[in-house]
C-alpha cells in the first residue's frame, strides 16, 4: 500500500464518518426497521437495544452501553482495530486499498444512493487446501477434541477459508442450504483475533447441530465453539444444539419452525451479566410461546467453578483436575 500523510489518513477517517451507518448495517447483513413515524432513528432487527441514528451517523448499543461513528460500529460488530473498520468502510464505498482515490462526499452520496436497495449476496467465502489452522486452533487453543471437530467438518458445517485462514462455521436450513456464515480468526492471541458474519447472512439462522427426529430438546449457546465444546464434554449426538452468535432470539424460533419436534429449550449462555439477562428475557419468552424450559447441568457447572462460557469450562477441566459431569448427562 502507497504511503499516506498524516492529512490522506485524516481525510479517510472523514469520509468514513459520513457515511450512512443503516446502509453499512445492511451491507454488514443486518435487517433495519423503523418503529413509529419517526426517521431520524432506525433499530436493527437481529441485534436487540441496537439503535442507528441516521441524522448524525451514529449509533448506541444500549445492551453494552456503546455508542459512536459509523466507524465505531464497525469495530464493534466486527471486532476490528480502528485502521481495519476504516479500510473495511472504504473498500465499502468503493475506495480501493492499493490505489486511494479521495473522494468527495458528493461521490459518496452518489454511491449510497445506488448501492443501499441493492441486497448483498450471501456467498461463502473459498475454501482452503486444507484445515491446519483450524484444527490446531479448535484442538489446541479451544481444547476441543480432534473427532468432535472432524464430525463438523464432514457435516459441512465448518471449514477453513483459503484467504485469511478464518474458521468458518455455517449455519444451514432445514434442507442443508447454507443461510449464515460465522468468521473466527484462528490466531491465539485474544487481542487479534477477528470476528465477524460472512455479507449477506441472514442472521434469523443460528450454527446449528440438529439432532435425532424424537429428541424434544433444543439447548442453546452463544458462540459455535461454545456448541463444539459442549458435544466435546459430553458426546452427546442426540441433542438438537443452536448457537446464536448474538443474544437475540431469532435464530431459536427459527430452529424450532423448521424442527416442529421441538418442545423444551435450554440454556447455556454465557454466566456473565449479559448472558444472564438474556437467559432470563428468553425465558418468559420461550414460556410464553407455549414451549417448556429445561435446565441444563452444564451451565451450573459454569457458575460453580468461576468460568464465563463453556469453552472456558472447557479448558480449564482438561489443564487441571475438574468436577466431571455428573454421569456425562446434561
Amino acid at each position: 500500500m502507497a504511503y499516506r500523510t498524516k492529512e490522506q489518513m485524516e481525510e479517510e477517517t472523514r469520509l468514513c464518518k459520513s457515511l450512512d451507518i443503516a446502509d453499512v448495517a445492511r451491507y454488514m447483513g443486518y435487517s433495519i426497521f423503523k418503529k413509529g413515524n419517526s426517521t431520524s432513528y432506525t433499530f436493527v432487527k437481529e441485534r436487540e437495544g441496537l439503535v442507528l441514528f441516521n441524522k448524525t451517523h451514529t449509533f448506541k448499543d444500549f445492551y453494552s452501553n456503546v455508542s459512536g461513528t459509523v466507524i465505531d460500529f464497525v469495530m464493534h460488530e466486527k471486532n476490528m482495530s480502528f485502521r481495519d473498520a476504516v479500510n473495511f468502510l472504504l473498500q465499502y464505498a468503493g475506495i480501493s486499498n492499493d490505489q486511494r482515490v479521495y473522494r468527495t462526499e458528493q461521490v459518496i452520496d452518489s454511491f449510497k444512493k445506488e448501492n443501499s436497495a441493492k441486497e448483498t449476496p450471501f456467498v461463502l467465502p473459498e475454501k482452503n487446501d486444507n484445515y491446519r489452522r483450524v484444527y490446531a486452533y479448535l484442538t489446541k487453543s479451544r481444547m476441543i477434541d480432534y473427532d468432535t471437530v472432524t464430525s463438523f467438518v464432514k457435516s459441512g458445517l465448518l471449514y477453513e477459508e483459503k484467504e485469511h485462514h478464518n474458521a468458518v462455521f455455517v449455519a444451514r436450513d432445514k434442507d442443508g442450504v447454507a443461510r449464515h456464515a460465522f468468521l473466527r480468526g484462528t490466531l491465539t492471541d485474544p487481542n487479534k483475533r477477528f470476528r465477524g458474519d460472512v455479507s449477506g447472512s441472514d442472521k434469523s439462522y443460528g450454527f446449528a447441530r440438529e439432532g435425532s427426529k424424537d429428541n424434544e430438546l433444543l439447548v442453546v449457546f452463544e458462540a459455535p465453539i461454545d456448541l463444539m465444546s459442549f458435544v466435546s464434554l459430553t458426546k452427546d449426538k442426540d441433542t438438537h444444539l443452536l448457537a446464536l452468535g448474538m443474544l437475540d432470539s431469532a435464530p431459536i424460533y427459527k430452529y424450532i419452525e423448521e424442527h416442529p419436534g421441538v418442545t423444551d429449550v435450554g440454556f447455556v449462555l454465557d454466566a456473565d451479566e449479559p448472558g444472564v439477562k438474556a437467559m432470563a428475557k428468553f425465558y418468559n419468552e420461550i414460556q410464553e410461546n407455549g414451549y417448556f424450559i429445561r435446565s441444563v447441568n452444564v451451565w451450573d457447572l459454569l457458575v460453580e467453578n468461576g468460568v464465563k462460557d463453556v469453552n472456558e469450562f472447557l479448558v480449564k477441566k482438561r489443564s487441571i483436575s475438574q468436577p466431571e459431569i455428573k454421569g456425562k448427562s446434561i
